[in-house]
């Protein structure tokens, strides 16, 4: 896609460009055809960032296959199995979640919900969670430390 092409796309579909870049429609046809798929995220980004992730996500399953963008649940259980007292479970978060209310009644499910010990991690508490930690490591209690 040379800046020629872009700019006599833009200039000759100035409606169709406006309403993409409010969100009212995807990439104009003429650049749909113009553009290679690396070269549509590039525009999306640059444009519309808000819909990066969804194009992302669609760019990466048209590339590798709908295996590599499946969300999978995370099973608590599974992972408890998995672990041993020198093996903690770590999970990373995306945005927006939080495990909270689960880990809790996982814990209490076992027998441990007033055996746990939650530390909101964040200025000041590292003091606070290794303690914890050594706390846990002599009494067996868990150390749930979030961010």
């Amino acid at each position: 896609l040379s800046d020629a092409v872009l700019r006599d796309g833009i200039l000759d579909d100035t409606d169709n460009w406006r309403d993409f870049i409010r969100g009212k429609c995807n990439l104009p046809h003429s650049l749909e055809a113009a553009a290679t798929p690396f070269q549509r995220l590039l525009i999306i980004r640059t444009l519309r960032e808000e819909a990066l992730f969804d194009a992302c996500r669609d760019f990466v399953c048209d590339r590798l296959g709908s295996a590599f963008v499946k969300y999978e649940t995370f099973d608590l259980n599974a992972s408890f199995a998995d672990s041993s007292p020198h093996i903690p479970i770590v999970i990373v978060l995306s945005p927006g979640t939080d495990p909270t209310s689960t880990f809790t009644a996982f814990a209490e499910a076992r027998g441990f919900g007033n055996k746990i010990k939650l530390v909101s991690m964040g200025q000041g508490q590292g003091e606070r969670a290794e303690s914890f930690i050594n706390q846990a490591r002599q009494s067996g209690e868990w150390v749930y430390l979030q961010n």
